[in-house]
């Protein structure tokens, strides 16, 4: 199918109820533009709540319970637990022959 619409004084344009419906678009909803030569392709964006279950879905128990451990600290408290751990120690010494 080919919708026709106008583009207006601001260069907005309004998506046609028909396409609005197969997109599954509602108020609110983000849609992202892709240009190809002279073509331009239009897609829903995923929630980002939608995403994060998706990710959170794919974590291993290890990470997750990583991520409980250190939820709440600040990037200062992140860092200084890096820094004093085996792994920062080992990534300071190999990056720049830094040991402390």
């Amino acid at each position: 199918m080919i919708y026709t619409t106008t583009i207006t004084k601001s260069g907005q344009i309004s998506l046609p109820k028909s396409v609005r419906e197969f997109l599954g678009l509602n108020l609110g909803d983000r849609i992202t533009f892709s240009l190809k030569k002279d073509t331009v392709s239009i897609k829903k964006v995923k929630p980002l709540e939608e995403v994060l279950k998706e990710i959170d879905a794919n974590k291993s128990e290890e990470t997750k319970a990583l991520i409980k451990k250190y939820a709440g600290k600040t990037t200062n408290e992140l860092r200084e637990i890096f820094d004093n751990s085996p792994e920062g120690k080992k990534y300071y010494k190999e990056k720049y022959g830094i040991t402390f």
